[in-house]
């Protein structure tokens, strides 16, 4: 059986922990794969890709690349086109994709895995990058009754929470509780 090549690639990548979980579960699925850690410099990361994907299936991406990484793919997945961002590649016939799964990682981990509703609560996100974006997307779907992202910069918060407000919510009582809730921490 052939190996199925994946990865992940940022800069810093030291601390990821992929390989390891990602290995685990091709052991438990018995999949046989490879899976690299890749440090790669911003101005390398193009064609970095376009080598890995010769013989590559799947690539991770992390800080600082997942603005770059929507950018360079063939294609997109809407999540990733709402979000901004992709947070893995892959090969579908001759084309790249990029796909974001920070979105529904978490709210299905919180909701499913650990059996927590968030319908009607108030969540506080704690940064404003670009997980914390796709986070923010994925938890709006629990239906919870506010979400507030605090940040370092309030400025950083302040964008996240207006993009929340134009391409998220999808009513106007979502929108008037994030309206109340910015009025409130003012």
């Amino acid at each position: 059986m052939k190996s199925l090549k994946f990865g992940v690639v940022g800069n810093p990548i030291r601390h990821s922990r992929s390989p390891e979980i990602h290995h685990h579960f091709a052991d438990q699925q018995k999949i046989k794969i490879s899976f690299g850690k890749y440090l790669v410099d911003e101005e390398d990361f193009e064609n970095f890709v376009k080598d890995f994907f010769k013989s590559g299936v799947g690539l991770s991406v992390t800080l600082p690349f997942k603005k770059l990484a929507l950018k360079f793919s063939n294609d997109s997945s809407t999540k990733a086109q709402m979000i901004g961002a992709s947070n893995n590649l892959y090969k579908k016939g001759d084309i790249i994709v990029g796909d974001n799964t920070d979105c529904i990682g978490l709210a299905k981990d919180i909701n499913q895995n650990l059996g927590f509703d968030l319908y009607g609560k108030e969540i506080l996100i704690l940064g404003a990058g670009g997980a914390a974006k796709g986070a923010a997307f994925g938890l709006q779907d629990l239906n919870p009754k506010t979400i507030c992202i605090a940040n370092r910069t309030l400025e950083k918060a302040q964008e996240r929470e207006s993009e929340l407000l134009r391409e998220c919510w999808k009513t106007d009582e979502h929108k008037e509780a994030v309206k109340k809730f910015l009025a409130k921490s003012s």
